[in-house]
């Protein structure tokens, strides 16, 4: 399959040039969709004719052609054209060229309208005027298509590979569209697994649905899935789908297959469900991962609103992550139990959020809440990371089911299949690793068999129940009127305002109280004396402002309102515990809540803290999947003499290894300057071989870098520091600021340091990968370039050689030695005479290879020096365990 895709793109040669590399996909797709279905009617053209002259209307050409069309492998056609061209036959007149396959598409029944999505005829006419139509339509009529060739399974790998790479070209969100052959491999068998017996039968109809279909490739895998199990079952495939392309081709294809076209519709799944009506047997859904919903937020809301009505009646996650959402609409698209038992399943692939993320009573906490309690989830199972082709994070399979078998009701099964990936030869974006077939059996059998073991464990759905509760002591608070406390009142933003308090507060001397009541009525004479009036507020902002925590002070209470006489929990000492339905070996039930929690606080509170007290209009009910949590495995540190070995073994190899990595990389700068020695330094600028040119913004950040899924972040300068691109140099942009995509890195880019010292500002790097969600700074520059002249890559090397930053530097103003800049002008004006792009990608493969033994003796030496880390950690745990007389061990070393 990638040598077919390799030769389809191929047609990206002849495009090149006129055309720029994003718009390359807009082509070749729907000419590759024209291809298949001219490969699909060849064989069938005279029958086509013959019923196309005989009947005048569709439904009567549909019926009959379907009919004359059908074999023991094929459901028949149900499209047609009325044009006599092919691609070959429109070669024949070259000067109507676009005319010609305008005329052919054109005459294609009206159930297929899939070339509008694409603009096609605006297409073509492009194509004729930039004088690329004719190279472009004999490459694709040279490609066999035909399903005897390409089978249906293979076409949507096909189409799915050439989206992938069209988004990757267009810096698009390569991969969200392209769910994995073996991901959906895996979810189709756990999902069919417990009715495969069933779906054997004689007579067999099943619906199919898809609510993110893409191009359909989960549908074709389980449909061929279905007709591998009984060849004579009949299945309806149904899906929808946001994106006009791929909802093209998806429509395409199912045509192809003899589906019903209606099928497949248009349509932002959140905001309007196309299959409002209708259920199914099985539901199929890949969603985007980490892709918020604020832009729908007040349609989504409105049918939370709607309550028992709506889909999404049990709850709403953060805005920043929908997976929730299209978790609440599978499960909610089960086909309802019927009086023979027979129900519905699902199969959704999510990130790890939905299974712990918000606390108790929050939205998806809520969400869980609602599938466990009405017993839904029959199985997640955990991938190995970096499955996906545009993320790496840790991914899950939820399996769904309303009819569980009488022996699996009330329980969750989960799967570790962490360890069960195998290693790609190729990497292909973020994807290193595959589920092979034989890792598939393995899961599927733990799956049926439901057997406990290291990798399966079976859960009741409340042991993933819990209570918050919220736990209160005492304020007891001390005051003394010292010259700090005296000074926090005068630059308090209130008290501060009240002429006379500092006199006031000044003369109560350094008397001590215990007791707020006594205090407050003392305060009340020093301000009389002053004069100073307070008001009840005022009041309370003082007694907080001067009082602090003293366990010897009296307990105070409230002196008014509804709790008067009560005691005044302190808000500094209030903390929660979360305890677990069925604790202490009590019923796993919402009745039990009172006893349970009772229990729990006189055993694991009171005796640590006597005064403590529950507030329970404060309590809630909560529930989450702690899935790392059931699979931990604890580890014991080897012992401390084998470390010891290791470590004097390999002391030597270290130091040694580390003065060969120096001597690499000064190699390697030695090169990377004899190189770009060849680089002019007169003649053109950089400016000539850029595109474009962004620069960042400089919002109010978290401290702490964003986990790059479900969160914006901004880009710290150092990101591009040693010429290396550091995602995760970054910090969090808060939620309550709206970020700017326009600001986005992409892949490709080259960035450059606006502001740094001076040996690192200008440091350049590039931008290897899919960061949808990662912004730059204003202190960062990103230029895309012309890839035809330059290489980003080979950029990056040159302006980080010697004699660049020699020109960098000088260039570079500021008023400190500690922050200069170099302005945007002084960069894209530097001296750039680049050898041709063949030229640049031979040296650059050179120095990736001496980088690459660089990199390998590094983490050798790496490896060595975790042996001393791991010492470390073995000592300090013996000397903690009681394991290591310290005062033998002091004296020995």
């Amino acid at each position: 399959m990638s040598v077919l895709s390799q030769f389809v793109w191929s047609v990206a040669d002849t495009l090149r040039g006129p055309y720029q590399e994003a718009e390359y996909g807009s082509v070749i797709l729907p000419f590759t969709v024209l291809r298949r279905l001219e490969c699909v009617m060849e064989p069938h053209r005279e029958a086509m004719a013959e019923i196309i002259s005989q009947y005048p209307g569709d439904q009567q050409r549909r019926t009959y052609l379907k009919l004359k069309t059908r074999t023991p492998d094929s459901a028949g056609l149900n499209f047609w054209t009325t044009s006599n061209y092919t691609l070959k036959k429109a070669l024949q007149d070259p000067n109507n060229l676009a005319s010609n396959l305008i005329n052919y598409i054109s005459g294609f029944s009206s159930n297929l309208d899939v070339f509008k999505s694409f603009d096609f005829e605006n297409v073509l006419r492009t194509l004729d005027a930039r004088d690329r139509l004719s190279p472009v339509v004999k490459h694709f009529q040279r490609i066999d298509l035909s399903p005897e060739t390409v089978s249906n399974a293979d076409m949507g790998d096909l189409f799915e590979n050439l989206i992938y790479r069209f988004a990757e070209s267009a810096n698009d969100g390569a991969g969200q569209f392209y769910t994995p052959r073996d991901v959906v491999r895996l979810l189709v068998d756990l999902v069919y697994a417990e009715d495969t017996e069933a779906l054997r039968d004689r007579g067999q109809v099943r619906s199919i649905y898809d609510p993110t279909v893409g191009t359909g490739g989960m549908l074709t895998v389980a449909d061929e899935h279905l007709h591998g199990l009984n060849p004579s079952a009949s299945t309806a495939l149904f899906g929808q789908e946001i994106n006009p392309r791929t909802y093209a081709i998806c429509k395409a294809d199912l045509l192809i297959k003899g589906q019903d076209p209606t099928n497949v519709r248009q349509g932002d799944t959140l905001v309007v469900d196309r299959f409002e009506d209708h259920k199914f047997d099985y539901v199929l859904s890949n969603p985007p991962f980490g892709t918020d919903w604020k832009a729908v937020a007040s349609q989504v809301t409105a049918e939370h609103g709607r309550g028992g009505q709506g889909r999404f009646a049990s709850g709403l996650p953060a805005a920043g992550d929908a997976s929730m959402l299209f978790l609440l609409h599978v499960a909610s698209k089960m086909r309802d139990v019927d009086e023979n038992g027979r129900g519905g399943k699902a199969g959704i692939v999510l990130n790890g959020s939905p299974l712990f993320t918000g606390g108790a009573e929050s939205g998806p906490s809520k969400i869980r809440g609602h599938l466990l309690e009405n017993d839904l989830v029959e199985a997640i199972v955990a991938l190995p990371n970096d499955m996906f082709y545009n993320t790496g994070i840790p991914t899950y399979l939820w399996i769904l089911s309303n009819t569980k078998p009488t022996e699996h009701m009330g329980t969750v099964q989960l799967i570790d299949a962490t360890r069960l990936g195998s290693k790609l030869g190729k990497s292909i974006g973020s994807k290193r690793v595959e589920i092979s077939d034989d890792a598939r059996t393995v899961i599927v059998q733990a799956f049926t068999s439901r057997e406990a073991s290291v990798t399966s464990k079976i859960f009741e759905n409340r042991d993933f129940a819990y209570w918050t509760i919220t736990v209160e002591r005492p304020l007891r608070l001390r005051f003394q009127c010292t010259a700090d406390r005296i000074t926090d009142a005068a630059n308090h933003k209130t008290l501060g305002k009240i002429a006379g308090l500092v006199e006031a507060l000044g003369s109560f001397g350094e008397q001590v109280y215990l007791n707020r009541e006594e205090f407050l009525h003392d305060v009340g004479k020093h301000l009389r004396e002053c004069p100073v009036t307070l008001t009840v507020a005022q009041r309370k902002t003082l007694w907080q402002t001067i009082g602090e925590h003293d366990d010897n002070a009296d307990v105070c209470r409230y002196t008014s309102g509804p709790h008067k006489g009560e005691i005044e929990p302190d808000p500094a000492l209030r903390d929660t515990e979360k305890i677990p339905f069925g604790w202490g070996g009590r019923p796993k039930s919402h009745d039990a809540a009172e006893e349970t929690i009772d229990a729990y606080f006189k055993a694991e509170v009171k005796p640590h803290v006597p005064d403590a007290w529950i507030d329970k209009a404060k309590t809630k009910t909560g529930y989450e999947i702690p899935f790392t949590r059931h699979f931990y495995q604890y580890i014991p540190p080897r012992p401390l003499e084998e470390i010891d070995t290791d470590l004097s073994r390999v002391a030597d190899e270290i130091m040694k290894m580390l003065r060969e990595v120096e001597f690499l990389r000064e190699r390697r700068s030695a090169e990377i300057e004899t190189v770009v020695s060849e680089v002019g330094t007169s003649g053109p600028r950089l400016k000539h071989v850029i595109r474009s040119v962004r620069q960042g913004w400089s919002p109010q950040c978290y401290s702490w870098p964003a986990d790059g899924i479900n969160s914006w972040a901004v880009l710290k300068v150092g990101a591009v520091n040693g010429g290396v691109f550091r995602p995760m140099e970054n910090k969090e942009l808060p939620a309550e600021e709206t970020p700017r995509p326009g600001t986005v890195v992409q892949r490709g880019d080259l960035i450059v340091s606006r502001a740094n010292t001076r040996d690192l500002v200008g440091s350049a790097a590039v931008v290897e990968g899919d960061f949808p969600r990662l912004m730059l700074s204003d202190k960062l520059y990103a230029f895309t370039l012309n890839e035809d002249q330059a290489l980003p890559q080979f950029v990056a090397a040159v302006l980080g050689s010697r004699k660049w930053r020699d020109l960098i530097e000088m260039q570079a103003t500021g008023a400190s030695s500690s922050m200069l800049n170099i302005s945007q002008s002084d960069i894209v004006n530097l001296p750039m005479s680049l050898p041709p792009v063949d030229e640049q990608r031979r040296i650059l493969a050179h120095l990736d290879a001496q980088t690459a033994r660089i990199d390998a003796l590094i983490a050798k030496a790496q490896e060595h020096i975790d042996f001393a880390k791991e010492r470390r950690a073995a000592l300090i745990t013996a000397a903690v365990a009681g394991q290591l007389d310290v005062r033998t061990a002091r004296k020995a070393s």
